[in-house]
C-alpha cells in the first residue's frame, strides 16, 4: 500500500511539473481502423527548448503488451516548438497512450521529459442493424432482438423505438422508446423489452427504429427501420 502511495504521488508530481510544457492534440482521438492518424505536438514557447538543452520533440506510444518509440521518419518538424506524427494503417493493436516527450534520439528513447499525452481509440463504424425480431408472449409483453453486425470495438449505444400502425390506414404517431434497453455491443444480439397492456398488441402492425449512435467515428446516427408484423406466443 505504501509502495503505491508512493508511486502515485511521484506520479502526480511529474504531471505537475510537466504538464505546462505543451499540448498534444486532438484530444483523445478515435481512429477508424485502416486509416492514418496525425497528433501535433506544440511546445508552450520555445524557452521549454532552452530548459532542455539538444533535446527535440518526440513520440512513444503505450499500450497493454508493449512500448513504441518513433523515428524522425514518422514525425515532421513544424517549426521549433512544433512537430507532427504521422501514424499509417491504424490497427487494433495500436490503441492505447500516445505521449509527446522531448529527447536526445526519438529512436531510442533515455531520459525522455514528458510533455503531454492523449488516450488514442481504434475501431470500425457499426453497420446497419439486420434480422430484427420481435416477439409478444400472453399478448403482456413484446422482446426485440436484432444483429448489430460487426464488432465495433469503441462504444456503441443502440437504442429501440417504435410507433404503431392500425391497419388499413390509422397511425398513431407515437414514438415509444423501449424500457427495458440493453445496449450492451458484446452480445452478437442485443435485445430490447417491453411490458405493456394488452390493448397494445391487437391487430397493429409496429414500425420498429434502430438507433445506433457511434458519434466518434461516424459524427452522426445509423437510423434502420421496418415493419414488423407481432408473433403472438403462449406459455
Amino acid at each position: 500500500m505504501t509502495s503505491l502511495l508512493c508511486f502515485m504521488l511521484l506520479f502526480n508530481i511529474h504531471y505537475i511539473q510537466s504538464s505546462y510544457l505543451g499540448r498534444l492534440s486532438p484530444d483523445d482521438p478515435y481512429i477508424e481502423i485502416g486509416k492514418d492518424m496525425n497528433l501535433t505536438c506544440v511546445l508552450n514557447n520555445e524557452s521549454v527548448l532552452k530548459q532542455y538543452p539538444n533535446k527535440k520533440i518526440c513520440f512513444d506510444a503505450v499500450s497493454m503488451l508493449s512500448k513504441r518509440n518513433f523515428s524522425d521518419k514518422d514525425i515532421t518538424v513544424i517549426n521549433k516548438t512544433a512537430a507532427m506524427l504521422h501514424v499509417v494503417n491504424m490497427s487494433l493493436s495500436d490503441k492505447g497512450a500516445f505521449n509527446c516527450v522531448l529527447s536526445l534520439d526519438c529512436s531510442n528513447l533515455l531520459n525522455e521529459t514528458w510533455v503531454h499525452g492523449q488516450i488514442v481509440a481504434v475501431g470500425l463504424p457499426p453497420d446497419v442493424p439486420s434480422n430484427l425480431t420481435c416477439i409478444s408472449y400472453n399478448f403482456d409483453n413484446m422482446t426485440c432482438t436484432w444483429d448489430p453486425g460487426r464488432p465495433t470495438h469503441i462504444h456503441t449505444t443502440y437504442r429501440l423505438y417504435w410507433t404503431i400502425h392500425r391497419e388499413p390506414q390509422f397511425h398513431s404517431g407515437e414514438k415509444v422508446p423501449c424500457q427495458n434497453n440493453n445496449k450492451t455491443t458484446s452480445k452478437k444480439y442485443p435485445l430490447c423489452q417491453w411490458v405493456f397492456d394488452s390493448d397494445y398488441f391487437w391487430n397493429r402492425t409496429y414500425i420498429m427504429t434502430i438507433v445506433v449512435n457511434d458519434t466518434t467515428i461516424l459524427n452522426q446516427a445509423i437510423i434502420s427501420s421496418e415493419g414488423i408484423k407481432l408473433c403472438i406466443l403462449s406459455y
